[in-house]
């Protein structure tokens, strides 16, 4: 017999409590069958249908397969909805849907000033994708307006050769950083031997990485560090691999609007350099990454599972200063809590070790 799918269940429980209450308000009545089916999946600790089926009226149960997929997309629907106001994409996504319903109701002025908000946002946040998009949208509304007179002529073919410029220098870093990576993976691949260490020093000299950063996109500039990160770590290169990493987050605090539209990529570059940072003993700087990535998760709640990572360089530092009493004492009272808030059952045990080893050492 199949097994019932959980694919709901997981959404409804990966929802934050304020994305839990705008579904409620805004896509239930409070006593219709999304409402029933929605608190009772809700209320669930692990999925189980038969159980579920009990809780409902023999309507709903009998017809459960139809409801959930039902369910599944207002759900879905919902999140759409509670984000447009908060997510830079879900902006400009909105955005481009409402030009579209402009230019079907043939009102191309309209179109034409909303569309210039949305190239506004985009160009702010380098979202290239969508300026490409944006440009054939362009074309369209001048196309009509002017009955395809001078448009081959319009400087709206030069802005889509940059953007698709742009997005092909990105595309390059994609690419090296896939090569890296199956250099690492490789069961042959040895670091230790000359062979493998000019391979690569001549990844270092090869087109994407030895164009000017300063002549780079934001994004394609945090590619390109992560790269050099990566093989000036293989190469054993300290001096070179902190820079890489520490650059990042410079590039994060000159441009902090990217905070905003790239929250995780910013946390995975606040961790790396965090990692560095425990690995080097480099007290302080630990301390400061610590604080500034539990106050930008604070602002992004839906980051906080990223947290754990921070813990646990904190319960280092801690065992490094032979603070064994504050691990003992955060074990307890704050980590094991966030363990179990977020289901993240797999990272007790490391964290027992440290439980275990600061006993020891208070003994």
């Amino acid at each position: 017999m199949k097994k019932p799918s959980n694919q709901l269940f997981r959404l409804i429980h990966a929802m934050t409590p304020a994305e839990k209450r705008y579904f409620k308000v805004h896509f239930t009545d409070g006593s219709n069958v999304m409402a029933l089916l929605f608190d009772g999946i809700n209320k669930q600790k692990e999925f189980d249908e038969e159980r579920l089926k009990e809780k409902l009226p023999p309507n709903i149960a009998k017809n459960l397969k139809v409801f959930k997929a039902q369910l599944q997309n207002t759900v879905l629907k919902s999140l759409q909805h509670s984000a447009r106001n908060k997510q830079i994409y879900a902006r400009i996504r909105q955005g481009l849907e409402e030009v579209d319903i402009l230019f079907e109701k043939q009102l191309y002025d309209i179109a034409n000033d909303r569309l210039e908000k949305v190239k506004k946002l985009c160009e702010k946040h380098e979202a290239f994708t969508y300026l490409v998009e944006i440009s054939y949208k362009r074309f369209s509304i001048r196309h009509v307006k002017l009955d395809g007179k001078g448009i081959i002529k319009d400087p709206i073919f030069q802005d889509l050769q940059q953007h698709i410029q742009k997005l092909s220098e990105h595309f390059e870093f994609s690419i090296l950083s896939g090569k890296l990576m199956e250099m690492a993976r490789s069961k042959s691949y040895n670091i230790g031997t000359e062979k493998e260490r000019d391979d690569l020093r001549s990844l270092l000299q090869s087109a994407p990485l030895v164009t000017p950063p300063d002549q780079l996109p934001f994004q394609t500039k945090i590619s390109r560090n992560s790269i050099l990160t990566f093989i000036y770590a293989l190469l054993e290169d300290q001096e070179q691999e902190y820079q890489a990493r520490k650059t990042n987050v410079e590039l994060f605090e000159q441009f902090p609007h990217f905070k905003q539209s790239l929250p995780v990529k910013y946390i995975g570059v606040l961790r790396n350099y965090l990692n560095y940072c425990s690995a080097n003993k480099l007290h302080e700087e630990v301390r400061r990454v610590i604080a500034t990535a539990e106050a930008f998760a604070q602002k992004n709640k839906k980051l906080g599972v990223q947290l754990i990572h921070f813990y646990y360089a904190n319960l280092g530092l801690w065992f490094n200063e032979g603070k064994f009493q504050l691990i003992i004492q955060e074990l307890e009272d704050k980590i094991c809590n966030h363990l179990s808030s977020y289901k993240i059952e797999a990272e007790r045990i490391a964290f027992l070790n440290f439980f275990h080893l600061a006993i020891i050492q208070l003994a």
